[in-house]
């Protein structure tokens, strides 16, 4: 497979459930409010756990010891793409409402969007599954491996390792198709408020495009992107190497740029008005769209997620020997 960077196509994005009928991602840490559960958190990690809202206790660890990308719900269950294929777990106790197998391909996290679960994969085939049986309801055969699509309008926008972004309808009927010149995708692509798609590749390109496939500006940097967060109009590219990238999300224009001690393994979090950014060798930074930085220090423990607001604290995922714990980073309105 193209470069072996299959790896990198976790997708992105709120770490807060949204309603049934909107399109709900992946994220992790992932915070879930659900009926006869509660609040809690979820974390993938070599395993799926949920952690109770009150006292961040572990309450269960299924699926432990394997590959596993990140969580997503839907009120009713967690659902998480792996090395064995997509499980739906009953967030109460932890056991599976059901598994849709796949034995020979790594399936990335999916995307939930109306009653379906999207997911890609390393095979190349991107299947749907309806959410509440796990039953396939349609699939779509791409050259190379295909990520999770992205919610762009009525459309779902994806690509992978044939450099063509291709988008289809909820039904999997091809829409259009935008060439990237055979330019490798670094991971999924990401919807800025379902109406603008952005797309990274191998070869430092960042595209911009609109719901009929139209290029609306493209940014070329020294070092690919590996992953996207966004707020309002500004992205944040974390970049090969361990840097940051502020851009304007509607001109591309380049605002800023941050190099970090340690390279970006996992995704910020927003709160207080400023990201707060994990990196490789356990500093913790945070950058409001002004471009002011701010050093919070350095953790000696293993970084297994990015950061999640809490009880209005920034606590951070750890891994103290087999187990995950959560450290509190700062009180934001100390800042």
């Amino acid at each position: 497979m193209g470069r072996n960077r299959w790896w990198l196509g976790w997708l992105l994005w709120l770490p807060l459930l949204a309603s049934a009928q909107e399109p709900v991602r992946p994220a992790n840490p992932l915070r879930v409010d659900i009926e006869g559960v509660g609040t809690g958190v979820v974390v993938s990690d070599q395993g799926v756990a949920l952690f109770s809202g009150d006292s961040l206790q572990r309450q269960w660890r299924v699926l432990d010891g394997q590959s596993v990308f990140e969580p997503v719900a839907n009120g009713r269950s967690i659902l998480v793409g792996s090395s064995r294929g997509i499980y739906a777990i009953n967030p109460a106790d932890g056991s599976f409402r059901w598994h849709y197998p796949v034995s020979t391909t790594a399936v990335y996290s999916p995307l939930l969007v109306e009653s379906m679960a999207v997911a890609g994969a390393t095979d190349g085939i991107l299947r749907a599954v309806d959410v509440g049986t796990g039953r396939l309801l349609w699939q779509r055969s791409f050259p190379g491996w295909i990520y999770t699509p992205a919610p762009l309008g009525d459309l779902l926008v994806s690509g992978g390792s044939h450099g063509v972004l291709w988008a289809l309808d909820h039904e999997g009927k091809s829409r259009w198709q935008f060439d990237l010149d055979e330019d490798e995708l670094v991971f999924g692509p990401v919807a800025v408020n379902e109406s603008l798609l952005i797309a990274t590749t191998f070869s430092g390109r960042v595209v911009a495009l609109d719901e009929q496939g139209n290029l609306q500006w493209e940014l070329r940097l020294a070092t690919p992107v590996k992953r996207i967060d966004f707020r309002e109009d500004q992205l944040l590219l974390h970049r090969f190497g361990g840097s940051l990238s502020q851009v304007d999300a509607y001109r591309g224009e380049l605002l800023a740029d941050y190099p970090l001690q340690g390279g970006i393994t996992h995704l910020s979090s927003w709160h207080g008005g400023r990201w707060w950014v994990s990196d490789s060798e356990g500093h913790v930074e945070t950058l409001n769209k002004q471009g002011d930085m701010h050093s919070i220090g350095a953790l000696q423990r293993q970084v297994v997620a990015g950061p999640i607001v809490w009880n209005q604290r920034v606590m951070l995922p750890v891994r103290r020997g087999r187990e995950l714990e959560f450290v509190t980073l700062a009180d934001p309105s100390a800042l």
